[in-house]
């Protein structure tokens, strides 16, 4: 059975600044739906106004059309992998698949990974950035969550891991992702689906080569190289 995670109305201000104006963001489970736009432009302040740990002047965000107020509150609904390392430095993965309380087949699941048999009794503290983001992402991606939240997942990953993270999240099916990432180019490989954040409004990306420069996130000849 399918899911629709609908977040609308979003509206946030520091100050005098409106960051976020009425954006509307939708996603199924299936979908990977890059979030794409300018440093600054409040990326980050979506997904965590999305997830429930940022308060929003307005913001209604719908699983199925339920309205959640405190979403993160909720079982085996959204997850949010930020970006900076989110997991304890004293915790290994092993601890953390008790701690999640992931089951037989998700656990046999996320170790059939070499990597993650190679990081499993390692201490996140003792991993480096890539490993310990590869780590925290591999573990949502085996939570019930319906719908994950990331935040920059492809920062401090090395090519080899990143190409690799693109081929697990095409393949997955089972969630609806949401991501943002400056690496543009590993956002158009892996997702579905695009938007554009510009002067505090969604756009809806139809020709990522035509739509991302007329939005002013990438500059003219951008595709050309």
């Amino acid at each position: 059975m399918g899911h629709e995670l609908v977040a609308e109305g979003i509206m946030k201000q520091y100050g005098v600044r409106q960051v976020l104006t009425d954006c509307y963001v939708t996603c199924r489970t299936g979908e990977v739906v890059g979030l794409l736009g300018r440093n600054g432009c409040g990326k980050s302040t979506m997904l965590e106004i999305i997830y429930g740990v940022r308060d929003a002047e307005q913001a209604q965000v719908r699983v199925d059309g339920r309205l959640y107020n405190s979403p993160f509150r909720e079982k085996h609904l959204l997850a949010f992998l930020p970006q900076g390392n989110f997991i304890p430095n004293g915790l290994t993965i092993s601890d953390l698949v008790k701690l999640f309380k992931l089951e037989k087949d998700q656990v046999d699941k996320l170790l059939s990974y070499p990597r993650i048999k190679e990081l499993l009794n390692l201490r996140i503290g003792s991993m480096s950035v890539g490993q310990s983001k590869y780590a925290g992402l591999m573990l949502l991606l085996h939570t019930n969550a319906k719908f994950i939240l990331m935040d920059e997942p492809f920062s401090g990953l090395d090519p080899l891991i990143a190409e690799e993270v693109i081929g697990i999240l095409r393949r997955y099916k089972n969630k609806g992702i949401i991501l943002t990432d400056h690496n543009y180019r590993h956002v158009l490989n892996c997702c579905t689906r695009f938007m554009v954040l510009h002067e505090g409004a969604i756009h809806q990306v139809k020709d990522p080569q035509e739509d991302l420069i007329r939005f002013n996130y990438l500059p003219p000849g951008a595709f050309d190289q």
